[in-house]
């Protein structure tokens, strides 16, 4: 029966692709079936440099496969003759997604605190079964950085990729004090590595649909998906909640502390974890060269963007304070 789009609208987030809902009919006029799908193409100006929708899809497969809600079958369309671009067709998913910052989300914060508690440790919960995936029995060490880097040595496959990300970003204006504190964290790397996973790479509250009852009904945004020790997805989650807090001066009561969260997702995962302290560090320079690449070009293209580029990043503060915590 032939398929009628009824409506297309663009999400409201998300600067590393473009990503389009569309609602099809399956008949025209009223009263037919509807369905309900995702389409992503890559981004006009992209943050990364890289293409990896086609990887995106593989990992979104493999993670379904091993019953993470990750939203599959994923269509992948190289033909680029329909909209210009190779672009991904993937169910959509119904529920919440929590805003950028979830102490400003009226959905989370208007719930009660045992009902935030609930949705924190479903978060954690899925993170550590996205480390457990098989990532090598399902091929995935072909495709992700860090796959075929051999055991021990995948920080250092990830540092010289930043490194890279830092030269194709800035050319040669690089923020100093980014290069600065990339260099820190090669300097100061962790002497021995834990086990590799399979990592999601923005493991966010924001990259998550939820339903009413706080499961979790789908985990979004692979593209930066990736292996390495599981200590570089719990850093960025701890990370990122630490200087959100710090740059709006509030938190969600009803989330665990760190120290809880850290407790509670190594019984999830089943070993303890190191080294967290630099792994934050890492998540955060990682962090701050992504959103001075995106500040420089919202600023280039006069668009309104969260934070200031360069030394108006606030993010560079925050960062410099970890460090020099540490001794740096």
């Amino acid at each position: 029966m032939p398929r009628c789009i009824e409506t297309l609208a663009h999400a409201s987030a998300g600067w590393s692709n473009e990503t389009v809902l569309v609602t099809l009919s399956s008949s025209v006029g009223h009263g037919g079936d509807t369905d309900r799908l995702v389409v992503r193409l890559p981004p006009l100006v992209p943050s990364f440099p890289d293409d990896q929708l086609l990887i995106q899809a593989r990992v979104q497969e493999v993670a379904a496969g091993a019953g993470i809600p990750a939203p599959a079958p994923v269509t992948v369309v190289t033909d680029e003759q329909w909209l210009g671009a190779p672009f991904l067709v993937m169910p959509f998913v119904a529920g919440h997604v929590p805003g950028q910052a979830p102490a400003f989300d009226p959905w989370v914060t208007g719930s009660s605190e045992s009902e935030q508690q609930k949705l924190y440790e479903a978060f954690l919960s899925v993170l550590a079964s996205v480390h457990r995936v098989g990532w090598a029995d399902a091929g995935l060490g072909d495709v992700l950085r860090g796959g075929a880097a051999g055991t021990g040595t995948t920080l250092g496959v990830e540092l010289d990729w930043w490194d890279a990300y830092l030269t194709w970003s800035f050319g040669d204006r690089p923020l100093p004090a980014l290069v600065a504190a990339l260099g820190w964290c090669r300097a100061n790397k962790p002497a021995s590595e834990p086990p590799a996973s399979l990592l999601w790479g923005d493991p966010r509250l924001g990259n998550l649909v939820v339903g009413d009852r706080r499961q979790i009904a789908a985990v979004l945004d692979w593209e930066m998906a990736s292996i390495g020790p599981a200590e570089m997805d719990l850093g960025w989650v701890l990370g990122l909640e630490w200087s959100t807090a710090e740059l709006v001066r509030r938190e969600v009561p009803g989330f665990l502390p760190r120290a809880d969260a850290v407790t509670y997702y190594e019984a999830a995962l089943g070993r303890s974890v190191v080294d967290l302290e630099w792994f934050e560090v890492f998540a955060l320079v990682r962090s701050l060269a992504i959103s001075n690449h995106q500040a420089r070009t919202a600023k280039a293209a006069g668009v309104r963007y969260a934070m200031g580029a360069d030394e108006d990043n606030p993010m560079v503060a925050l960062v410099s304070r970890r460090i020099a915590a540490l001794g740096g």
